[in-house]
């Protein structure tokens, strides 16, 4: 009968001295901190359904190792804290997540108004003016995505516009790092490179050594100096040159920024001989 065998089991545990106790405080609020952290930890590294899945595994296991307890040793753990830590880990973990992302967007806000919004200048164009209602337009999430996209879509504008101008310029231009490595280039330097037979993407101390001019011919210490090399002429390919170097300011962490510009002087050159010709014969 199992009524009797009950109250057999319990008065052989009261006549043993073995009976049912509370586990201490100390250890459930333990438990509890440990079980919150851990469950929220990993929610936060499992996005997706997965998160869903990771306190209840958990509380399974502590649901395991508390039956075995009373089982065993007669320990009583209340599980029902562990029931309320296990529903609210993945909100809480969503929550956080979100406000890592409002962080974000606040930061790249911040930087996107810095780089295309820094105030009306002459000869501005018109899509780059600042924004007056851009502090109240950022209220909410919602709105601080719309924000991002716009100015997203202004700075992508911007990039196209200035490629395009740096493209259809009739003037070789290419950018180099504190280092000597090309950044950046356009067609028309690509095609500089193409007619003397050198490599488009050849590092400033390698053109400097190319270019054959004493003023270009010693990159290494001017680079290091942060000095630019001198604007220079020179004869290249049965062609005319001009080369001038710009140092640009720094935009970043990795030092300062060299801009080579190399024009075609021929076509003015020849007009000059026909025009001193011509003088010549007249007098």
């Amino acid at each position: 009968m199992t009524g009797v065998e009950v109250h057999a089991n319990l008065l052989e545990g009261l006549l043993a001295g073995r009976g049912i106790r509370h586990a201490a405080l100390g250890a459930r609020i333990l438990l509890l901190v440990v079980f919150s952290l851990v469950s929220t930890w990993l929610v936060l590294r499992r996005p997706g359904w997965e998160s869903v899945w990771i306190p209840l595994v958990l509380f399974a296991v502590c649901y395991g190792a508390a039956f075995w307890l009373f089982r065993h040793r007669g320990i009583l753990f209340d599980l029902g804290p562990l029931v309320c830590a296990a529903i609210f880990a993945v909100p809480l973990a969503q929550l956080e997540s979100l406000a890592i992302v409002n962080r974000g967007l606040n930061r790249g806000l911040e930087q996107l108004r810095n780089t295309l919004l820094p105030g009306p200048t002459a000869g501005q164009l018109p899509g780059f003016q600042p924004d007056s209602r851009a502090q109240d337009s950022a209220a909410d999430l919602q709105q601080k995505l719309d924000l991002v996209q716009s100015l997203q879509s202004e700075l992508a504008s911007s990039y196209t516009f200035r490629e395009n101008l740096l493209e259809s310029m009739h003037e070789g231009i290419a950018v180099f790092d504190a280092a000597g490595k090309n950044e950046f280039r356009n067609h028309y330097w690509e095609r500089f490179c193409e007619q003397q037979g050198w490599a488009p993407s050849m590092e400033l101390a390698e053109f400097g050594r190319r270019l054959g001019h004493p003023g270009w011919s010693n990159l290494d210490q001017r680079l290091r100096e942060g000095a630019p090399p001198p604007e220079s002429e020179v004869y290249l390919g049965g062609g005319f040159w001009q080369v001038r170097g710009l140092r640009m300011a720094p935009s970043g962490t990795n030092g300062p920024q060299w801009m080579v510009v190399v024009s075609d002087l021929t076509s003015r050159l020849e007009r000059d001989r026909a025009r001193a010709e011509a003088l010549r014969f007249v007098t």
